[in-house]
């Protein structure tokens, strides 16, 4: 159960990252 509660974490965590890495990126190219 904590396992799993972790990773659920782990990957919403990512997801969040990787969003907000495609923002930075896409306000350095204009």
């Amino acid at each position: 159960m904590a396992d799993n509660f972790g990773l659920k974490i782990g990957v919403e965590g990512e997801k969040e990252f990787k969003n907000a890495l495609r923002d930075i990126n896409q306000a350095f190219k204009v």
